[in-house]
């Protein structure tokens, strides 16, 4: 869909490499600059009040009612409820989005050697909120869209996960596509979402590789905390249910360890969120001014597959 012809094929190793000098350099972008990090964590802490808000009032209700087992056994019913509830998270995505917006503005303007607070980059990401609720629309369009699409191919049955996978590649060529909407907004200013995602995908025609290198790159760098910490509250759950204990002292210990692992998560989820803005903005950066920001190097940014060499 995007790019050129293939060139010389990249050994795994060499691509290992220039993945972790990525994450690296992305990490270390972010701890230069720990101010504009809360924009994270106010977006994720924010959607994630809304959403227990939101869920929390749809499951009582489903259960008040009754609706849970219809729900379970109807997958069309399953798919509404789904594209319902994409709905209900609008004003949460777009929220999170221009706390996204902000940390994208700030570092930005840092990288171009001009000094801008956590107080003008909320401020300049706020003034385009129409423009990012109106992307937010066409990204909710464009959700439900495949998962109509995949309620199909499910009913069909044609090939065994077909569904899933058609969802997790055209999810992933939309991310691609749209990797760079953000910085067209808040830092080139536009005003029509259409326009922001035609000049975002334009950009990812060039820089396809090196984009999906950032989100596969720092999502993965991620995953091994998410993985130790499941296995640490299954493991808490394990070693709870071995213990004679009474089932009120269980019951407090495991919302506890439950509290604490969601808290963990959103830790998570806010690093690695941060983490991909830092390489998509240094990305931006380089593609439109052909500057490379630092701590990012040419090998990370020119062309992130080639072997890298530490410079």
């Amino acid at each position: 869909m995007f790019g050129k012809a293939r060139g010389p094929k990249v050994p795994w190793g060499e691509r290992y490499r220039t993945s972790k000098a990525i994450a690296r350099q992305s990490f270390q972008l972010l701890r230069q600059h720990r101010d504009l990090r809360a924009f994270a964590y106010l977006g994720i802490v924010g959607s994630m009040v809304y959403m227990v808000i939101v869920v929390g009032g749809g499951m009582l209700l489903a259960f008040t009612t009754g609706q849970v087992e219809a729900f379970a056994d109807s997958p069309s019913r399953s798919v509404v409820t789904g594209l319902v509830a994409l709905v209900l998270m609008y004003p949460a995505m777009v929220f999170a989005s221009v706390c996204n917006g902000a940390m994208t503005y700030g570092l930005y303007q840092r990288m171009a050697g001009v000094a801008c607070t956590p107080r003008q980059a909320w401020r300049a990401s706020r003034t385009r909120v129409g423009t990012i609720a109106r992307f937010n629309l066409v990204a909710m369009l464009v959700a439900g869209i495949f998962q109509v699409v995949g309620l199909l191919l499910e009913k069909l049955r044609l090939v065994p996960y077909l569904s899933r996978i058609v969802q997790t590649v055209g999810m992933l060529g939309w991310a691609t596509a749209a990797y760079f909407v953000f910085p067209v907004i808040v830092v080139e200013r536009e005003r029509k979402a259409l326009d922001a995602i035609r000049t975002s995908t334009a950009i990812a025609r060039q820089q396809w590789g090196k984009s999906v290198a950032g989100i596969v790159t720092l999502s993965l760098a991620l995953l091994v905390p998410v993985v130790l910490l499941m296995l640490g509250f299954f493991g808490v759950i394990t070693a709870l249910m071995a213990l004679d204990l009474p089932l009120m002292t269980v019951t407090v210990l495991l919302g506890v360890a439950l509290a604490l692992m969601l808290v963990a998560f959103l830790i998570v989820a806010a690093i690695q969120s941060s983490a991909q803005v830092c390489y998509q903005v240094a990305l931006y950066r380089f593609a439109r001014t052909g500057r490379i920001s630092a701590p990012f190097s040419a090998a990370t940014l020119s062309d992130p597959w080639k072997p890298y060499q530490a410079q």
